[in-house]
């Protein structure tokens, strides 16, 4: 679960839109986005959608493992 804990901020295990905003803010580093921006990518961009198999507005270990089995190249980046 290591992996999880790098967007797990909160520590609760799951990652919720405060921990994708972190893990995106990072990732962008000085070029981070605007609130409505970082509000769109996440909500229009199915970041969650697509990935929250069960629909709690986060995602557990295993939908998270099942994300990145499907991207492969993320894991070099983390």
């Amino acid at each position: 679960m290591p992996l999880l804990t790098f967007a797990d901020f909160d520590g609760d295990d799951m990652i919720n839109k405060d921990d994708l905003k972190k893990v995106i803010n990072r990732l962008t580093g000085s070029q981070s986005l605007e609130e409505t921006d970082m509000d769109q990518l996440i909500n229009n961009a199915s970041i969650l959608e697509e990935a929250d198999l069960d629909d709690d507005q986060a995602l557990s270990f295993a939908e998270f493992e099942h994300v990145i089995s499907k991207a492969p190249d993320f894991v070099k980046y983390v």
